[in-house]
């Protein structure tokens, strides 16, 4: 007796409409930002990709190279800018503007999160400046994954 495979939806329509508001976002970064701007988050997304997906450790290596040479002020106005085109795309002008249950579950954790957020950004910047202790590194990696179990856990 055979038995019958469940029906795999086919999700390439929504797959063709991700690719296509990418490149809507990616023409619209080119035109209000410039070129520079555009490859700086071009090459972000596709580093961030490979060590996501294949825990490429050049891919990560690389990753940290192109963030660590960003400036805060640069790193602030790319993310105005991609907050910018979100709520563009989304026609909304706030977060999770269509799950208010969501967003106030997730505004409930931050007074836990922020914290941890804290203590992670001090414990990266003695790592980056050079701090090789375990210590550090444990630290980091309890970090986010109390972050990732807070976030998980929020609706």
């Amino acid at each position: 007796m055979t038995t019958a495979k469940p029906a795999v939806p086919d999700d390439s329509p929504l797959k063709e409409d991700i690719r296509l508001l990418g490149r809507i976002l990616g023409d619209t970064i080119k035109t209000q930002e410039g070129r520079e701007v555009f490859q700086t988050i071009e090459t972000v997304r596709q580093l961030a990709v490979r060590f996501r997906r294949d825990n490429d450790g050049e891919a990560r290596r690389r990753l940290s190279q192109v963030l660590n040479r960003l400036s805060r002020e640069r790193i602030r106005a790319e993310w105005e800018l991609t907050t910018k085109a979100l709520f563009a795309i989304s026609q909304s002008s706030e977060f999770l503007a269509g799950n208010p249950s969501l967003a106030r579950s997730i505004k409930n954790r931050f007074a836990y999160l922020d914290p941890l957020n804290h203590l992670q950004v001090e414990l990266v910047r003695r790592q980056r400046a050079g701090n090789t202790d375990e210590r550090i590194k444990r630290g980091i990696h309890l970090s986010i994954n109390g972050i990732a179990a807070g976030l998980r856990n929020s609706g």
